[in-house]
């Protein structure tokens, strides 16, 4: 590999510094002025490529001419059977069979002038003028939510100038409604205050005339007094029994709405409108040379890698797996409401507090979310897997178990045969109906082309339909027992874990029946949730409610 220094690399190996010239892509070395003129002499090297010291794009041709598979070992040959570039070990072990090998120096002749040359530079200028595109339509944004910014807090400042107003307003009605309350019971106090001070007037004088006979008239007078009063006392207690009954104590009082404070909180809503970008790239035409394509392979041996048993208190119920982006299994324990959290290699990481129970999990690709089922609740949650926090549940029409993300929508397995569809922000959008059946959907999975795969327990049967409700296949077997989770391989394979009959059966992506994964384990009875990893070289199975199997796939 070429140094990203200028001297001469073949004098450096005899210990001698000389400065470099030129550099030959072919021996992908550095070459002085007299080892430049040995070169060229010898007729091997005559068709070699000689460009002057550029050290940065040395060390990056120099890594391209090796082997990405074979360490230390260079690129020297072209399989026209296959289309790539191989090396001698390459040779030995992935091309056998193949008879068209081609040194690349005999391939490469003429390669400045070929459609392909042309197509690729062709295409990569089309893809930097998209990406040119893209980043001025992100300035375009950034300057447009400046500007959205300083427009939206001017309709905040006038929708609370119009509230404060209006405050204002019932202030001054209510204001003027108190100053009436007050009128009205001070004609009412002040009237009956005038009756009184005349009942007291004549009680006074009767007291008076009592007070004077008593110390200046004889016994006669005052038992002839006493007489009379006596009658005057009996008609006072009485008009007194009709009066107290009718005096009351009035304040003036205020109370406000119950649902003031509720009414007021939001002064309105701020949403994020979005709309398609017009910006398309399309590619210029089809290269003459095609990048070789890998064509998966579907796995046909399951070996065993690790058993687990999830140690918790109390009952655990394994209902629901997947596996995020960083390779974290996330467990659903539909006896709890903990989300488990594990790595890769099955060790236990954490917890994640959900609102309910869950049964079933998606992650939502590209993004640091996976939604939850909550059946109890009639809900569905959505936690950041970053940070491994539940936000606040968001209800679903009904009864909601099996849960998956297709076309970036989220698919919700409900009874009757519905499925729910939501937007990523948990508002539905709409429901679609499975035609043939009426049961309980327990688990869902993305499809081919926008589609979506269920199960139906109750009839021993799988299927798959568009989000229209169209059926596009259905497949019932009495030998498809009590199926539970579906998931696909990496050609759209089905995989369905049969609880009924204790193994994983597997149909082709248009429903017919392929073969069945027998699990030559005692224990493994009652399987339910199911997830590959994003290589398809594990599958991670639970059954018997509290257990899970991490299969090794190959082929």
């Amino acid at each position: 590999m070429a140094s990203s220094g200028s001297s001469c690399q073949l004098c450096a190996s005899k210990h001698v510094l000389s400065p470099a010239i030129k550099y030959c892509s072919d021996c992908q070395e550095n070459l002085c002025q007299q080892c430049l003129d040995v070169h060229s002499k010898f007729k091997a090297f005559l068709n070699h490529h000689l460009a002057e010291i550029k050290p940065v794009l040395e060390e990056k041709n120099a890594s391209k001419n090796m082997c990405n598979k074979h360490f230390n070992m260079y690129l020297d040959f072209f399989c026209s059977d296959h289309d790539c570039l191989c090396c001698r070990s390459c040779m030995e072990k992935d091309h056998r069979t193949c008879e068209k090998f081609i040194p690349l120096e005999v391939a490469s002749q003429g390669v400045k002038h070929s459609p392909m040359f042309n197509d690729v530079n062709e295409g990569i200028r089309s893809i930097e003028q998209t990406l040119n595109k893209m980043i001025s339509n992100c300035d375009f944004n950034i300057q447009s939510l400046d500007e959205d910014e300083e427009s939206v807090t001017k309709q905040v400042l006038s929708v609370k100038t119009n509230i404060i107003k209006r405050l204002n307003q019932l202030e001054e009605k209510l204001k003027s409604e108190i100053c009436c309350a007050k009128q009205n019971k001070r004609v009412i106090f002040e009237s009956r205050k005038d009756n009184l001070l005349r009942f007291k007037s004549c009680v006074e004088d009767v007291s008076n005339q009592l007070n004077q006979v008593s110390e200046n008239g004889s016994e006669k007078q005052i038992f002839v007094l006493m007489n009379y009063c006596k009658w005057e006392q009996v008609e006072y207690e009485a008009k007194l029994q009709e009066i107290i009954p009718t005096l009351e104590e009035s304040h003036i009082t205020f109370q406000p709405p119950d649902d003031i404070l509720i009414a007021l909180k939001p002064l309105g809503s701020i949403e994020v409108k979005s709309s398609k970008c017009t910006i398309e790239y399309k590619p210029p035409k089809a290269q003459q040379v095609q990048i070789p394509i890998n064509v998966p392979q579907i796995a046909r041996r399951f070996t065993v890698e690790l058993k687990i048993e999830i140690q918790r208190p109390g009952d655990v119920w394994i209902t629901g797996i997947a596996m995020t982006d960083d390779k974290r299994l996330l467990v659903c324990n539909r006896y709890s409401t903990d989300l488990l959290v594990y790595s890769y290699s099955a060790d236990y990481l954490q917890d994640c507090k959900l609102s309910g129970q869950p049964w079933d999990i998606a992650v939502i690709p590209g993004e640091n979310k996976a939604v939850v089922t909550l059946p109890d609740q009639k809900a569905i949650q959505f936690m950041n897997i970053k940070k491994m926090k539940a936000s606040f549940p968001f209800p679903v029409p009904g009864r909601c178990l099996g849960v998956a993300v297709v076309n970036d929508e989220i698919c919700v397995g409900g009874d009757g045969g519905y499925i729910y569809i939501l937007d990523k922000r948990g508002s539905l959008k709409t429901e679609t109906k499975v035609p043939s059946t009426t049961s309980v959907l327990f688990y869902l999975h993305p499809g081919p082309f926008g589609c979506i795969c269920y199960t139906d327990n109750a009839h021993n049967a799988t299927g798959c339909v568009t989000l229209n409700g169209e059926e596009l296949f259905r497949y019932s077997s009495k030998d498809l027992c009590k199926p539970e989770a579906v998931k696909t391989d990496v050609k759209g394979n089905l995989y369905i874990s049969c609880r009924g009959s204790n193994n994983i059966q597997r149909l082709t992506p248009d429903g017919k029946f392929l073969d069945v994964i027998n699990v030559n384990e005692h224990d493994f009875k009652c399987p339910y949730g199911m997830t590959f990893s994003h290589d398809f070289l594990k599958l991670f199975v639970s059954y018997d409610n509290r257990k899970i199997v991490i299969f090794s796939c190959s082929l």
